[in-house]
């Protein structure tokens, strides 16, 4: 059987109350999602580590985080009996950083849901372009913003070609935190009228919201994955993203890869795409293509591996799908 707990991420209770229930449930393995394990859950124990953010960048973070992420994420890591990341990049973070042995690392790559990769639908498209007043024509970028995600330095790029291109920018995500600098760009370049902050977006206006962008631009410093250049990638949207950690491993040869440093590379290359139809029919297939390869399947098919060689799943499990006994 499986049994969730969701939700908890207080360090006090993933310590203390967590192996605790894993006794009381007779759990027979753990596998923790949330970068923190308990350091004595007395059962097996897989880790899955996004990123090494925390590690690389602790000035992005608020003193809280940074104590309890800068303390207990290395902790975990070291004290897992099997960690699963979620890229190559990350899998390689992780050993060069901590130096753990490449083989109690397993690499299980996410995917774009199948609804991604469905066909447009205008009428849809035009609902949630006139649900979040987003302009005709836009260049879109999706994520939270913070200070990893480089929206400052997109903005400028932005601003270097807005007179060439009649496209407005939009900025879909959330807050998340030390995001001053971004409003304060915008009010800087005078970007007041071409650029538009919709918020968090629901799940079921994503799709509409990919596939009415001509160009999906996500110029991050640092990704453990780079979940929404796959999804935009999925919705038949040519990317232009960084060369650097998991997002060229991700893309393959489908986007324009850029160095989120070089400002005018960014623009260079947001400029080529829009201008250039032939590249852009080239990148969407290209595009469309590497979306495909990737599948939850093969992520549940390879997790259920990691359960049975740590020995928390018997031979006989049946389906593709990860079922780890107890927990």
């Amino acid at each position: 059987s499986l049994r969730l707990f969701e939700g908890r991420r207080r360090t006090t209770w993933i310590q203390v109350s967590l192996p605790y229930l894993l006794r009381q449930e007779g759990a027979e393995l753990l596998h923790s999602t949330s970068f923190v394990m308990p350091l004595f859950p007395r059962v097996p124990a897989v880790l899955t580590v996004y990123d090494l953010t925390t590690s690389f960048f602790p000035q992005n973070f608020v003193l809280k985080h940074r104590i309890v992420f800068g303390s207990f994420v290395p902790l975990s890591i070291r004290k897992a009996d099997h960690i699963v990341a979620i890229s190559e990049s990350t899998k390689r973070d992780i050993v060069e950083h901590f130096k753990i042995p490449a083989d109690r690392i397993t690499v299980v790559h996410g995917a774009a849901e199948d609804h991604f990769r469905r066909p447009a639908d205008p009428a849809r498209v035009a609902a949630v372009r006139e649900k979040y007043r987003l302009p005709e024509r836009y260049i879109l970028f999706v994520g939270v913003i913070e200070p990893r995600k480089n929206v400052p330095g997109l903005l400028e790029a932005f601003a270097s070609i807005a007179r060439r291109i009649p496209h407005h920018l939009v900025v879909a995500g959330g807050l998340g935190w030390k995001y001053d600098s971004v409003f304060a760009t915008v009010r800087r370049l005078g970007l007041g009228e071409r650029v538009v902050f919709p918020g968090f977006i629901a799940d079921e206006d994503l799709v509409p919201l990919y596939q009415g962008a001509e160009l999906f631009v996500y110029p991050s410093f640092y990704e453990g994955f780079g979940l929404p250049v796959l999804e935009a990638m999925s919705c038949g949207v040519p990317v232009v993203t960084s060369n650097l950690s998991s997002l060229p491993e991700v893309t393959g040869n489908a986007a324009e890869l850029v160095d989120p440093q070089d400002i005018g590379q960014i623009a260079e290359a947001m400029h080529r795409v829009l201008t250039d139809e032939v590249r852009r029919r080239h990148m969407v297939q290209e595009g469309t293509a590497r979306a495909a390869g990737y599948s939850w399947d093969t992520a549940a098919r390879t997790l259920l591996g990691v359960y049975r060689s740590v020995g928390g799943v018997s031979r006989g499990t049946s389906g593709g799908h990860p079922a780890p006994g107890g927990v």
